[in-house]
């Protein structure tokens, strides 16, 4: 994975980081594992930050992306789109899986997603892409005019998996 600007930026791109904590057995965090994420002072005002998979060869036909999200943001307001293209096509054109804001019902544990698509056959990439509006972002800064003056938390996603679905 990496972490690149968008091709079509609608905030400050701030880069996902590498590092702990990431999923652990049943959904738990394992403080010593690693995830990327977006939390803490990473998590700002304004942002557009890009989680960018290598190409990934598939082939053609009914496929499947799997992974573990932690998700603690700002509901309805800040939100992670998960998207894939044919790794040829650079023009930007995304097809969106899924976004996800606020928290999955498992809070505080990670949620297990599995999202399935028609792969196009060749290389396919997937980003995981996090925006969020201008305010109640941080949790560094405590305002008191947002619906959780504390702050929140941000998104972490672990354990990427693509293949095709069981039958």
């Amino acid at each position: 994975m990496d972490h690149t600007p968008s091709e079509d930026p609608q905030g400050i791109p701030t880069p996902w980081t590498y590092g702990t904590p990431g999923e652990g057995q049943n959904g738990e965090t394992n403080d010593t594992g690693m995830s990327w994420s977006i939390d803490g002072t990473d998590y700002n005002d304004k942002q557009d930050s890009v989680l960018l998979s290598p190409p990934i060869n598939s082939e053609a036909g009914p496929a499947v992306i799997q992974f573990g999200m932690f998700l603690d943001t700002e509901a309805g307001y800040d939100e992670v789109t998960v998207q894939y293209r044919d790794a040829a096509d650079t023009t930007g054109n995304w097809t969106s899986l899924g976004t996800y804001s606020g928290r999955f019902p498992e809070h505080p544990n990670w949620a297990t997603v599995g999202l399935p698509f028609d792969a196009p056959g060749g290389e396919v990439e997937f980003r995981f892409r996090f925006l969020t509006d201008e305010i109640c972002s941080n949790n560094v800064v405590p305002n008191p005019v947002c619906a959780n003056p504390e702050g929140f938390e941000g998104v972490r996603v672990d354990n990427v998996k693509v293949g095709t679905p069981q039958r």
